[in-house]
C-alpha cells in the first residue's frame, strides 16, 4: 500500500482525504481505539474541565472497549482541564501501575 504513495511528498499525501483510498480506509477503521479487546488493563484518567478532550470522547471510547471486553478502569477528576488533570491524577496513575507490577487484578468500571 505505501509504495502507491512512495513518490508523493509528505505535504500532497497529507492534502488528500486518506479515506478516499480503500487501503488507507481499512487501515485507518483498525487503528480505532476500542474497536477490539485491548491486550492489557486500560486506564482512562479525564478531566471534568477539559475542554481540549471531551469527557463525551473518552465516556464513548470506554463503552466501546467495555463492549469488546477490555478492563478499564475510568477516572474523572472534578475540575481538571487538559493540563491539570495529570497532576490530579498523579498519584491514581502510579497506583495502577505499581498494581499491574505486582500482579494484582485490576479493578475495572464496564459494569
Amino acid at each position: 500500500m505505501l509504495g502507491t504513495f512512495a513518490n508523493d511528498n509528505v505535504s500532497s499525501l497529507f492534502a488528500q482525504d486518506l479515506r478516499q483510498n480503500p487501503d488507507w480506509a481499512r487501515r485507518i477503521d483498525e487503528n480505532v481505539a476500542g474497536r477490539r479487546r485491548a491486550g492489557a488493563p486500560v486506564l482512562v484518567w479525564q478531566g471534568s474541565a477539559d475542554t481540549l478532550t471531551p469527557a463525551a470522547i473518552n465516556a464513548d471510547y470506554v463503552k466501546a472497549a467495555c463492549t469488546q471486553g477490555s478492563t478499564v478502569a475510568y477516572d474523572v477528576y472534578d475540575g481538571a482541564d487538559h493540563g491539570s488533570v495529570f497532576a490530579a491524577a498523579h498519584d491514581d496513575v502510579l497506583k495502577f501501575f505499581a498494581a499491574r507490577v505486582a500482579g494484582k487484578k485490576p479493578h475495572s468500571d464496564c459494569g
